[in-house]
Order: C-alpha cells, then sequence, then structure tokens
C-alpha cells in the first residue's frame, strides 16, 4: 500500500441502493395524490384525507431520498480517499453521517481517514461508533 492510500470497509451499497425507477414511481404516486386532493379542494370537498396521504407518501421519500444521498457522499468521499485526496474525503464521508448518523461503514471509514490524516481522537470516536452500530472489518 502507497503512503497515500488508506485501507477502508466496505462501500456497503446494499439495500441502501434506490432505483431511479423506484423513485420514479413513488414520485407519480405523490404527484397523483395531490392532484386529486388539490381537485376535492376546488370542489369544495373534504380532502382531509388525501393531503395525509399526500403527506405521507412525501414523508417516505424524503427518508428514502436521505439513505441514498448519504451512500452517494460515502461512495464519494472513499472515491476521494483512495486518490488520497483525503480533505474532500473527510467532507463528503461527513456529509454522508449529516444524513443517516447510524451509518456505520461511513464513521468506520471516516475514522480510517481521520487517522491517516493524523485526527486520531476525532477518528477513535469514529470508529468506536461504527463499532457500536455493529460494523465489522
Amino acid at each position: 500500500m502507497k503512503d497515500n492510500e488508506v485501507k477502508l470497509g466496505r462501500i456497503g451499497i446494499g439495500k441502501k441502493t434506490l432505483r431511479i425507477e423506484d423513485l420514479e414511481d413513488k414520485v407519480h404516486f405523490a404527484i397523483d395524490a395531490y392532484k386529486r386532493a388539490f381537485d376535492k379542494y376546488k370542489q369544495g370537498v373534504d380532502s382531509v384525507q388525501d393531503w395525509d396521504m399526500v403527506i405521507k407518501a412525501l414523508s417516505i421519500q424524503l427518508e428514502e431520498l436521505r439513505d441514498f444521498i448519504a451512500v452517494a457522499h460515502h461512495n464519494i468521499g472513499v472515491i476521494y480517499a483512495s486518490k488520497g485526496k483525503f480533505p474532500k474525503s473527510i467532507e463528503h464521508l461527513e456529509q454522508a453521517l449529516k444524513f443517516n448518523l447510524n451509518y456505520s461503514v461511513a464513521h468506520y471509514n471516516l475514522g480510517k481517514v481521520l487517522k491517516k490524516v493524523g485526527e486520531i481522537e476525532s477518528a477513535e470516536k469514529h470508529l468506536e461508533a461504527a463499532k457500536q452500530l455493529g460494523f465489522d472489518k
């Protein structure tokens, strides 16, 4: 291994992967629900349940997008680390954790990169967080 390389954990896409086609279907569902609710509203018909359905659909989509964004930031961070661009790697791994604080692989990889740049105390915190969240090499 070269001096500027860091051995990182798995990229960990697995079940967090979101297919664009799935997202498109869910967006269409939310749009259709919105149109139904708005049509009822314009007609003066009670549309509270329809609006609740729109809120539920959009809330689910937001959660899925948070996971997708976390995985994307994590993977970008791993790529930057493999290229020796540690500040960019740290930036993206930290962003991944902003979207999903329980992302154990991101904690692990951030810990490894922080250790590489000499931020030992912070690195140990992330490595311990990864371990507490169930990450094993």
